[in-house]
């Protein structure tokens, strides 16, 4: 997982976080994936898109645990887990304010609309301190962006390149992310990377 992180590190050019600090909090994450007490996950607070039909019916559950986990340690507006299936995202995690949307195509359109499209479609990291810069600009849309907003979007990538998720939130705008968020953000995304690529193969030989 060491050498897993320190790759992910490189290519997306971040290299002002400890390799050593996102590999403690993995491991933690790895372990509260395996055995949180799910019972206490309603049905309400998980979402399964009305376009996927997962083999095991606790894995949403247990990906709701683990985001609700890093949401309690980062502070924000909202986190999402998304899945890229084909040329499209769905989302199978929301916490925190109402999602806008649970499932999206991926191409340069919507690209130019959402941060989450984007990263999906570029499989590179992006932040953005204010929103309303870039709506005014035409780089992101109004009907996604409204108000003044921090947003941010990490590529959840297999080991052989490509796409399997990504990993969004939104923020108080200006409000600059901290070492510690970075820290868990990326150890969520590491850890998902392989329960997305077996939900993709689940999907798949569906």
């Amino acid at each position: 997982m060491k050498q897993r992180i320190q790759n992910y590190l490189s290519e997306q050019g971040i290299n002002d976080i400890c390799v050593d600090d996102i590999l403690s909090k993995a491991q933690i994450l790895s372990i509260i994936f395996h055995q949180a007490d799910i019972s206490q996950v309603s049905c309400e607070k998980v979402i399964v898109n009305q376009s996927i039909t997962l083999s095991d019916e606790n894995t949403p559950k247990r990906l709701y645990a683990l985001c609700d986990s890093v949401f309690e340690r980062v502070s924000g507006d909202c986190l999402s887990l998304f899945l890229k299936i084909d040329e499209k995202i769905v989302c199978l995690s929301h916490i925190g304010r109402p999602a806008l949307c649970s499932e999206m195509a991926v191409n340069h359109n919507t690209a130019s609309q959402h941060l989450a499209a984007r990263v999906a479609l570029s499989a590179w990291f992006n932040q953005v301190e204010n929103s309303d810069e870039w709506v005014k600009s035409g780089e992101l849309s109004p009907d996604f962006y409204p108000e003044n907003v921090g947003v941010w979007a990490l590529p959840i990538c297999r080991d052989t390149g490509g796409v399997l998720g990504v990993l969004y939130g939104e923020h108080a705008a200006q409000n600059m992310r901290s070492s510690e968020h970075w820290q868990w953000t990326i150890a969520l995304a590491t850890v998902v990377a392989e329960i997305l690529h077996n939900i993709q193969q689940d999907i798949q030989a569906a």
